[in-house]
């Protein structure tokens, strides 16, 4: 199965019904007649950049919106209450732990801002790190910024 068809497949999934999981898809795509693993779902999932977002039917898969970078307190704060953010600091680590799938959104979000006191940002399908410059003035002010869009 080609990837461009496979990937409007997908799409065609996520806008047409309730998408939980990556089982769903490859469930969807099996009914449609294209077998593929969950593995190829995944990495199209980050592809297409997916989210999942909370509605009446529980967590479901929806595409993105390309909107300019979340670089205003609004727009994040928005972003981390769509993502259901919760925040946990150790020494100059913060964890920013969110709903499944939004991790990659939220971080991409986080190094558009360049913060100088940011050393590297990771992310997962459910989190993201934060590790900063080990100065704790830079340490606390990353805190309190964080803090405060929650």
């Amino acid at each position: 199965m080609k990837k461009q068809l496979r990937q409007q497949l997908i799409i065609q999934a996520i806008q047409t019904g309730t998408i939980q999981s990556q089982a769903d898809l490859v469930q969807y795509l099996a009914q449609q007649g294209y077998q593929v693993t969950q593995a190829t779902i995944s990495r199209d999932i980050n592809e297409l950049n997916l989210i999942k977002v909370a509605t009446n039917h529980g967590l479901v898969y929806r595409v993105a919106e390309q909107k300019q970078p979340a670089t205003d307190d609004q727009t994040l704060r928005d972003l981390f209450e769509n993502a259901h953010v919760q925040l946990a600091q150790q020494d100059n680590l913060i964890s920013l732990q969110t709903a499944p799938g939004s991790g990659p959104m939220v971080a991409a979000a986080l190094k558009q801002l360049h913060w100088s006191e940011v050393f590297m940002v990771m992310d997962n399908d459910d989190g993201v790190l934060l590790i900063l410059k080990s100065e704790p003035a830079a340490i606390n002010r990353i805190w309190e910024r964080l803090t405060q869009l929650i």
